[in-house]
């Protein structure tokens, strides 16, 4: 399992539809409101999305619906990934007034291990496969400090960031005390390296890395969606 970048290649085979547009979004109450509806910013024209915004887990990936991925989209993701035995899923995170990439909003650590940010809970309806198959979901810790460097247009949620090398090793920022201390507690190795310099470049570990080989064979992670799909066969 990975918490990296998720994408696709050639295949699947897009439509001619035409969706309705979605309203323009601005900094606005009624903009919030939008967001908390699942209304963005992005049209529905043509499909769209960004491999920042999911999340691999075994045979399953999650999708962070948002700004930069619309549901024509992960309906093409959807799709492309069933033919290659991989399911697909949708993440909602309605408190995100500004919701673009799920690395520093939800995070894989290891098998039956995640990271949420605790200002951007998800769906309760999609919670539910987490807890159906035995998923533990921990609370980021709060940022070491809310003051960013001065050309980065990035969150202080950037110290969820982090770069899983295995299931017990992580690379995470050295100042982000709190962080360090609660993957400790969860019997992870950490490995601290200075990155905020990165910050001003649009992100940190997890966007900077791409897992170009890997180890080991492709699991499940979720059990009782293998049970459902044996029981439809």
């Amino acid at each position: 399992m990975t918490g990296g970048e998720g994408g696709a290649g050639e295949g699947g085979g897009l439509g001619s539809r035409t969706r309705r547009a979605a309203p323009a979004l601005t900094r606005t109450r009624a903009g919030g409101a939008q967001c908390r509806e699942h209304i963005y910013l992005t049209s529905e024209v043509e499909p769209v999305f960004d491999a920042a915004d999911i999340m691999k887990f075994g045979k399953d990936i999650f999708v962070h619906m948002g700004f930069t991925t619309n549901e024509f989209g992960f309906d093409w993701l959807r799709r492309h990934c069933r033919a290659r035995g991989i399911r697909a899923h949708k993440l909602h995170f309605p408190d995100d007034m500004c919701p673009f990439h799920c690395d520093a909003t939800f995070v894989p650590l290891r098998p039956y291990l995640a990271m949420e940010n605790p200002a951007r809970p998800m769906e309760p309806y999609e919670r539910k496969i987490f807890a159906e198959n035995d998923w533990t979901l921990i609370k980021a810790a709060q940022p070491n400090t809310l003051e960013m460097p001065p050309l980065s247009q990035c969150s202080p949620w950037l110290c969820m960031n982090i770069l899983s090398l295995s299931d017990k090793v992580v690379f995470c920022e050295e100042t982000e005390k709190g962080m360090i201390e609660l993957f400790n507690d969860q019997g992870l190795d950490v490995i601290t390296l200075p990155f905020r310099k990165v910050f001003e470049f649009g992100g940190s570990f997890h966007c900077v890395t791409a897992d170009v080989r890997r180890q080991g064979e492709m699991k499940s992670y979720f059990a009782a969606l293998d049970a459902q799909d044996a029981a439809t066969m």
